[in-house]
């Protein structure tokens, strides 16, 4: 079955984001997939830009690989996609809250023969080719589990697919980027 892959980001060239200056907080937060271990301290936060429009899906911290959405967003419309790869944690600024996304979610499925670096960044993938062992509708790869997030689409009905939904809903704040079309797992 043809699949395509895409990175999901955050679309923070054009909408607002989240930041913090919590140094700590960013030093201890990887975001590299693994699951945040300890009690979850969320960070002051604030927008460095309110001349840009409010996303629903929000990027976090400046870190492709995170993204915050509303609760009602999280509990309704992206449920089943947040259970299966995610774990969330709240964030607060002013009286708004969202709900930070970590993708834990990480698969080891780039063919790394085939694939493509750049000699100067071994993390940074040009060329992509991956196995037919991925699984989930978001996860990482370890070569760039600090910097991006992957979602696939045709392997279900559109519209039960993470990019699908995203589309459907008309949800602002992320762009997908394909990396790869080729054979799915069977």
């Amino acid at each position: 079955m043809p699949v395509t892959i895409y990175r999901a980001a955050p679309d923070t060239g054009v909408f607002q984001e989240l930041r913090t200056d919590d140094a700590e907080f960013l030093k201890k937060s990887t975001f590299n997939g693994d699951p945040i271990e300890g009690p979850w301290r969320a960070p002051k936060l604030y927008i460095p830009d309110t001349t840009k429009p409010e996303p629903d899906i929000w990027g976090c911290f400046g870190n492709p690989s995170i993204f915050a959405i509303s609760p009602q967003l999280a509990d309704d419309a992206l449920r089943g996609f947040i259970d299966e790869s995610c774990e969330e944690f709240p964030l607060r600024i002013r009286s708004r809250e969202w709900r930070l996304i970590n993708v834990v979610n990480v698969v080891d499925c780039l063919d790394a023969d085939r694939s493509r670096f750049d000699p100067a960044a071994p993390a940074h993938v040009t060329d992509y080719e991956f196995l037919p062992i991925f699984s989930g509708w978001l996860w990482k790869i370890p070569q760039t589990c600090r910097t991006e997030v992957l979602t696939p689409e045709g392997m279900a009905a559109r519209h039960d697919e993470f990019k699908g939904t995203v589309e459907k809903l008309k949800l602002t704040g992320l762009r997908f980027e394909r990396l790869w079309r080729g054979e799915g797992p069977p």
